[in-house]
């Protein structure tokens, strides 16, 4: 009977001692990385948009946010806005993947909604992570031993600027050379006596920043490249006329500059920005004209601006991953208005 009882014994110690290590085999053996980001969009407004990740570990749980704030029931691997709006322009959505051995956060996926032209994808905005990060995400976020962001006891990075445990903070970093590029328009209307005529211009646009610049946001952007397309349709006396002409965005077509608030080397809390861009375009005027005036088609050469951003400075988030606005101008000529509009992405 005595040995029956030790052997009982010996088998609830051995019990005790190993359950703990078969639960540790259960549970999740790796944290979660990711393997593809989710990616920017730029859709047909009315159409759906579709953010998908791709990650590596076992038991994964996701939670989708959009612009910071975490939607409800978004909690699969793919999240879909079902019929886009304009007013989801510049929507940033993001990615939370979890599970019991750590967290990782996805890179920035933005949403641009266009009237037309065609669908793309582009990569996120992707800052650099620590050297500690092995998790796979983009964020650079700070994760503690539970996996969540801001468990660390260490500092944090934002932008270029580094701040630790001190009071004090350290000279801002070299801001890195960055991209972006979208898409501006320009909708002139002339009624004036008895002519009148509509101009549209569209263009795709790649804004650069400045080389060598310090902070946590550029000086300023110039143009890379890019290419415009205008069209004009319009009335005068007994006559009507037609425009078409393309265009070509050189490096020193377009500028925008950015005045912090606070000013540096305090992190700004918000920037302002002007601008101003204009570009060479050459194609065909067709003029035809009634009681025997016939047709003429004669080249068209002109220098039009494709943006002017004014007084008064819209306002920007201090991280530039959207650079979006519009600006009406009916002071350059009489009976004239001009709206500007512009959709800038960034992409690294």
């Amino acid at each position: 009977m005595d040995g029956v009882l030790r052997l009982l014994v010996r088998r609830r110690f051995l019990w005790v001692i190993l359950a703990p290590l078969m639960l540790s085999f259960v549970a999740a053996a790796n944290a979660p990385s990711i393997a593809k980001q989710p990616q920017s969009l730029t859709v047909r407004v009315g159409t759906p948009a579709v953010f998908a990740v791709e990650a590596a570990g076992e038991e994964l749980t996701y939670q989708w946010s959009r612009n910071g704030a975490e939607i409800a029931g978004a909690t699969a691997a793919t999240f879909t806005v079902p019929s886009t709006a304009l007013a989801d322009r510049a929507s940033v959505f993001e990615v939370k993947i979890k599970n019991d051995k750590g967290t990782v956060y996805s890179c920035k996926a933005i949403l641009s909604v266009i009237e037309s032209g065609e669908p793309s994808t582009s990569p996120p905005v992707c800052p650099a992570p620590p050297p500690s990060d092995d998790g796979g995400g983009c964020s650079g976020r700070d994760r503690g031993s539970d996996g969540d962001p801001g468990a660390s006891s260490g500092g944090s990075t934002s932008g270029g600027s580094t701040s630790g445990g001190s009071s004090g903070s350290t000279e801002p970093a070299p801001y890195p050379v960055t991209k972006w590029k979208g898409t501006v328009k320009a909708t002139t209307v002339l009624s004036l006596g008895n002519t009148s005529y509509k101009q549209t211009i569209d263009g795709s646009v790649t804004f650069t920043s400045f080389d060598g610049e310090i902070g946590v946001h550029p000086m300023g952007i110039s143009t890379l490249e890019g290419s415009l397309s205008l069209v004009r349709d319009g009335t005068s006396a007994d006559c009507t006329e037609h425009v078409e002409a393309k265009g070509t965005v050189q490096p020193v077509d377009g500028q925008i500059s950015f005045i912090p608030t606070p000013p540096p080397p305090q992190t700004p809390s918000e920037l302002k920005y002007r601008g101003s861009g204009a570009s060479t375009t050459s194609g065909t005027h067709t003029r035809t004209c009634s009681g025997g005036g016939g047709t003429t088609t004669t080249p068209w050469l002109e220098r039009p601006a494709w943006l002017v951003i004014g007084a008064p400075e819209p306002t920007t988030r201090p991280d530039l991953l959207v650079i979006s606005g519009t600006y009406v101008d009916a002071t350059t000529s009489p009976g004239t208005t001009t709206t500007y509009e512009w959709h800038l992405v960034k992409q690294r």
